[in-house]
């Protein structure tokens, strides 16, 4: 199985920290990575290109120089054939499309001693706050949603007599604000 440029690119940034932090345990090491790893990216990416050692892909190197400083927020957008709203643009409407779902490989702590984390795949329910479009060199552009995702300990309903999934959006995932918060997704 050929791992991805993004699995390869987190594992190359943890075998990074971990020759740096050499007693480094697990835990502390998915929150270095979180807070380090666009800077190490970028390092990284170019010394690549300096060394002409490995083949770097245009797109790898567009986004490793980042996006532009400025962006365009949507309120509306169609992606995929689909109509995605804002929660703010549909808050007085019959008809809500503002609703996402995101399946995600995700590091879990089955407690807070288990200092080890399992990687599985979770099922992530929200709703749009913003879209933002961001731009990059070459005329690459990204399309990001803003979510409030559910806090599936406590969000999430049992299916209903349909089979639907129901959520409860009192019970939010991201109730402060964190460096490891991870509110939006690409669109696509």
């Amino acid at each position: 199985m050929r791992l991805s440029e993004k699995e390869t690119g987190k594992l190359k940034h943890c075998e990074f920290l971990k020759q740096r932090h050499r007693q480094i345990r697990d835990c502390e090491l998915e929150r270095l990575h979180h807070e380090a790893f666009s800077i190490w990216f970028r390092t990284h990416v170019h010394k690549l290109q300096l060394e002409e050692s490995e083949e770097v892909s245009d797109e790898v190197a567009i986004l490793a120089l980042g996006p532009c400083d400025t962006a365009i927020r949507f309120s509306g957008y169609i992606i995929n054939g689909v109509r995605y709203h804002t929660k703010e643009r549909e808050h007085k409407r019959k008809t809500q499309n503002n609703g996402v779902m995101l399946k995600a490989k995700t590091s879990s702590y089955s407690s807070a001693r288990y200092m080890n984390p399992q990687e599985g795949d979770v099922t992530y329910y929200g709703r749009i706050t913003d879209m933002v479009e961001l731009y990059y060199t070459h005329d690459h552009k990204h399309l990001l949603f803003n979510c409030d995702w559910i806090d599936n300990n406590w969000g999430l309903v049992p299916n209903d007599e349909f089979g639907f999934t129901l959520v409860n959006f009192n019970c939010l995932l991201y109730t402060t604000e964190h460096s490891s918060n991870e509110p939006y997704i690409l669109a696509s």
